[in-house]
């Protein structure tokens, strides 16, 4: 198996000086389990040799929990309390070479632009 290009389950967004934005859909095709991802390199010279990856998933509190569950889990937050949230995706092997090539490529051009 070797990367595609167009790659299937990750389109770029857009890409900006250091740093490039894409989205990577899930295999369920259902839009709202979509992921966001930035990747920048550091310009700056005391940190010259990373990479910040950033995923931006969008999660929601469970719907089937009442109305004073949510309001409790709320007010705990307000008074400091940690929050948790995590988001799965389902990637075909395909698209998870993909996305890993995408990484490896945009980090590879971003260098070369500095």
């Amino acid at each position: 198996m070797k990367p595609e290009k167009p790659a299937l389950g990750i389109s770029k967004s857009s890409s900006w000086g250091d740093a490039a934005a894409f989205t990577v859909e899930c295999s369920c095709t259902d839009p709202d389990h979509a992921v966001g991802l930035w990747i920048e390199v550091s310009t700056e010279e005391d940190i010259h040799d990373e990479i910040e990856v950033t995923f931006y998933a969008r999660t929601t509190l469970k719907f089937w929990r009442g109305f004073r569950e949510r309001l409790s889990d709320a007010w705990a937050i307000l008074r400091g309390a940690e929050s948790v949230r995590s988001h799965s995706m389902l990637l075909k092997k395909q698209a998870a070479l993909n996305l890993s090539a995408a990484i490896v490529t945009t980090i590879e051009e971003l260098e070369n632009r500095g």
